[in-house]
């Protein structure tokens, strides 16, 4: 796609938000199950593990 990068973060944004809100609700639910507190190290390991997931799906798929 030729536009400018801010461009395409907003893009980018804008397309995985609905996708995102349900990851993050669930994920939020799991972490803080019986009461724990969610960490930023515990926040990021989550993330870049599901970030992963994303990546092998499309390298896949493309």
């Amino acid at each position: 796609m030729r536009c400018l990068d801010e461009h395409k973060v907003l893009l980018g944004g804008y397309v995985f938000h609905d996708e995102s809100d349900h990851w993050w609700g669930n994920a939020k639910q799991r972490l803080e199950a019986n009461g724990a507190f969610i960490t930023w190290a515990r926040f990021q390991r989550e993330f870049l593990t599901v970030s992963e997931e994303y990546r092998i799906h499309g390298i896949e798929a493309g």
